[in-house]
């Protein structure tokens, strides 16, 4: 009996310990397929992380941008800028150089290496072309260590004057009327050191020469004068003005200067168009702006003729008179001025022209955009503004 006692007793601790290693190998396995998000949270609740290795990496700022605009500067003449490259990341950026244009050079980095919270400069020194108004130069850094940006491109920018030149380069004076007086200003700026002289001052057409009035008055800069061109050193401040009475049609005057700087004389282009009370009225072959009129190809054989209006203003009572005349090639074209065909209005006057080639003329070829191969007709009338009104016209006669 004590026997089998014993037995059952040996059986039921043999089941107990089975049992145990069994829930405990159970546990273990359980464990083994958490959920990690769920092992993360629990951890975090316990006040227990993984820990975190941080990434180190350069992040490299140019200090006020990789573009500068120089303003004006002379040509022939040499600056420089420098670019500041700033390293606001954790990691190490080394700086190399890459290609520029032409006319932009890199200095040597001082410090091509950038540490975190380093700084250093990039120097570009380029020389202004004298063929180049409007400059704009690159030049090239390969950053080693910053991932976002693995170059950059610096740019300086701005315009190229001349040692001697005019500002603006060009006067216009728009649509005007001749019983208008005009006053127009530009400045002749000089980067020499010499003291500026103007030894001539002079308007380039005749015909309105007793017009035109020119004047100057010569000044010495002083710092801050003129921000934008800071290698000025004297201006010619030239004054324009136009009286009444100035030729109707397009204006393509010049102002001519020489001086004491250069040799050759300057030129300055005036450009505008001269209304009155006398005008020409043509059909779709004439163009306003130009006074200008194409007659297109014409067969000597053939007598052709253009057909045009005169339109005069008057005060009542006023009696115009009108006359044609084929100033070039001289008395080439016949003008008609058909009088007994003319309206009148109340304030104006309509007069039809006929401008003729006669039959058998000889080979004639006025084509083209160049205004001096233009052909010209002089209307002469007794209006006090208007007296002089021309008409340009393109023509080809054949030699058949």
């Amino acid at each position: 009996m004590r026997t089998l006692f014993i037995a059952v007793l040996v059986g039921l601790s043999g089941l107990g310990v089975g049992y145990w290693r069994y829930a405990e190998a159970s546990r273990v396995s359980v464990e083994s397929f958490q959920d990690p998000i769920e092992v993360m949270k629990a951890e975090n609740a316990s006040g227990v992380s993984a820990p975190v290795t941080e990434e180190k990496r350069a992040r490299i700022e140019i200090v006020g941008g990789t573009v500068f605009d120089f303003g004006q500067m002379q040509s022939g003449t040499k600056r420089s800028h420098d670019f500041v490259f700033r390293n606001n990341g954790n990691g190490v950026c080394r700086l190399e150089l890459g290609d520029t244009t032409c006319k932009c050079t890199i200095g040597e980095l001082d410090n091509p290496e950038l540490l975190p919270g380093d700084e250093t400069k990039v120097n570009l020194t380029w020389t202004a072309a004298n063929l180049l108004r409007d400059f704009s130069q690159t030049a090239t850094i390969r950053m080693v260590g910053d991932p976002d940006q693995m170059e950059v491109k610096l740019v300086v920018k701005g315009l190229i004057n001349n040692a001697l030149g005019f500002e603006p380069n060009e006067v216009g004076v728009g649509d005007i009327s001749s019983s208008d007086k005009v006053v127009r200003k530009v400045q002749l700026i000089s980067c020499y050191e010499e003291p500026l002289e103007i030894t001539q001052l002079k308007w380039s057409l005749p015909s309105s020469e007793s017009k035109v009035k020119l004047s100057h008055v010569i000044r010495k800069l002083t710092p801050g004068d003129l921000p934008d061109r800071q290698d000025a050193k004297y201006v010619a401040d030239i004054t324009m003005e136009m009286d009444t009475g100035m030729p109707l049609g397009p204006l393509n005057g010049n102002i001519l200067v020489r001086s004491n700087a250069v040799e050759e004389e300057m030129t300055l282009a005036v450009r505008g168009h001269i209304a009155g009370s006398v005008r020409i009225i043509g059909g779709l072959n004439y163009d306003d702006a130009k006074s200008l009129l194409t007659m297109g190809q014409v067969d000597p054989r053939e007598k052709k003729a253009a057909k045009v209006s005169v339109g005069i203003k008057v005060e009542p009572g006023f009696e115009p008179k009108l006359e044609g005349v084929c100033v070039r090639p001289e008395g080439y074209l016949k003008v008609n001025i058909l009088m007994e065909k003319a309206t009148r209005l109340p304030n104006q006057w309509i007069i039809p022209v006929e401008l003729e080639v006669p039959e058998g003329s000889g080979p004639l070829s006025m084509v083209g955009s160049n205004p001096s191969n233009f052909g010209k007709v002089e209307f002469r009338t007794n209006s006090e503004f208007s007296s002089v009104v021309p008409l340009y016209f393109t023509l080809e006669v054949s030699d058949r």
